[in-house]
């Protein structure tokens, strides 16, 4: 996808998504996209785009970020991973309900109990990287 400089409410797709911060769907080229907004004018825009470009060139699978604006506001553009799939988008707090009978079940995520909760619940597997 081509940097893009403002979106267009053209664009826009009716899609909705739930989540800590604001998000829309539109389409481009019949390729469909997330809008995600700042939260509270922080730096997570960019901390998405580097971080995601930055795994996809070491090899490791992530979802597709470009950066752009939406009414003057900069915004991430992720590419629908979620279309034309089985897979759907899912806030991170949605993810304590699947941490009852483990030591995080009945508290609030910090950053620092990510890697608790990936070795808990997802199976990785360095071969297919």
């Amino acid at each position: 996808m081509e940097p893009i400089t403002e979106i267009s409410p053209m664009a826009i797709n009716g899609k909705t998504y739930n989540g800590n911060t604001r998000k829309f769907g539109i389409t481009i080229d019949h390729v469909d996209y997330i809008v995600k907004f700042p939260k509270d004018d922080d730096m997570s825009v960019y901390c998405e785009y580097i971080a995601s470009n930055f795994l996809r060139n070491l090899g490791v699978p992530c979802h597709e970020v470009s950066l752009g604006t939406y009414h003057g506001i900069l915004v991430d553009i992720i590419k629908d991973f979620t279309s034309n799939t089985n897979l759907s988008l899912h806030s991170y707090k949605d993810t304590k309900q699947s941490s009852e009978d483990t030591e995080l079940g009945d508290k609030e995520y910090t950053y620092d109990d990510v890697p608790c909760k990936l070795a808990k619940h997802i199976s990785y597997d360095e071969n297919h990287l």
